[in-house]
């Protein structure tokens, strides 16, 4: 779900989304014209039964709106055709009560009533989008998982905040300042264990300079300094000796030495905080 009006993310599902990206239901609502040009390119397999949903609540620019017939005609992105296919950034959103708006609306409370995770990216909770706080607000229930990623640790904590309600028990909430560290929670594709090795990589140097800086100035630490140190030298000496073929043997050994990075991390952060 996104509350932006560009085509970003629609451009990527027609290059790379494969049968996963069908726009003639993709958008909440059947769009019977233009879906052709959005269309990723044929490929093999057999069509999914669960495609990929993009709700756009505040309108798309790739969107050609004619009321009167109730049709959304795709068009090029930020073709002229689509003015009118936006609800713009004003404290008015009476529009979102008119279809399609309304359709995308109807289908965002029903995904977000059924969502156990929610990862929200760049989203800033401005003071003039009330209506969309409160579908965050009302919609979301029971989430086991929520993950916040803002470079703005303000806004990470207004997001927080709207969906606090919508929380379970025993939710786990994890903030992040960067689409990078995002990226380092999702697993290793089959051909990215080059870039996955060398973001572990920098995280390691990263641990062992904290630790060396935490020896040589924390007096009564620096028993456990010195064991971070070590256990920090002990895992670069693991991902440099790592040769292993087989793809799905090499995604959980870097998994593995990922989660322990983090835990160095962490004991580190504790220290020096």
């Amino acid at each position: 779900m996104s509350f932006n009006y560009d085509t970003l993310i629609d451009q990527a599902l027609s290059r790379v989304g494969g049968k996963r990206w069908v726009p003639d239901v993709g958008y909440g609502f059947d769009i019977q014209d233009g879906v052709d040009q959005w269309r990723p390119p044929p490929g093999p397999g057999p069509n999914v039964k669960n495609p990929v949903l993009l709700l756009k609540p505040h309108g798309s620019l790739n969107w050609h709106v004619d009321k009167d017939v109730h049709a959304v005609t795709l068009v090029p992105a930020y073709h002229r055709s689509s003015t009118g296919a936006i609800v713009p950034p004003t404290w008015d959103k009476s529009d979102v009560g008119q279809w399609p708006w309304s359709e995308v609306w109807r289908s965002a409370r029903r995904v977000l009533g059924t969502a156990k995770m929610l990862i929200v990216v760049g989203y800033s909770v401005p003071v003039t989008d009330q209506l969309s706080q409160a579908l965050l607000r009302a919609d979301v229930t029971k989430l086991a998982a929520l993950v916040v990623v803002n470079p703005d640790s303000a806004a990470r904590r207004r997001v927080s905040g709207v969906m606090a309600s919508g929380l379970g028990l025993n939710a786990v909430v994890i903030e992040l300042s960067t689409l990078e560290e995002l990226a380092s929670y999702l697993p290793v594709g089959p051909h990215e264990p080059k870039s996955e090795m060398e973001s572990i990589g920098d995280a390691l140097r990263k641990v062992t300079a904290m630790a060396e800086l935490a020896f040589n100035n924390a007096g009564d630490m620096k028993s456990e300094a010195r064991e971070i140190r070590e256990l920090a030298e002990e895992l670069e000496y693991r991902l440099d000796a790592i040769e292993i073929p087989d793809v799905e043997e090499l995604e959980g050994e870097l998994i593995r030495i990922r989660d322990e990075v983090r835990d160095l991390d962490a004991r580190i952060d504790s220290m020096l905080t």
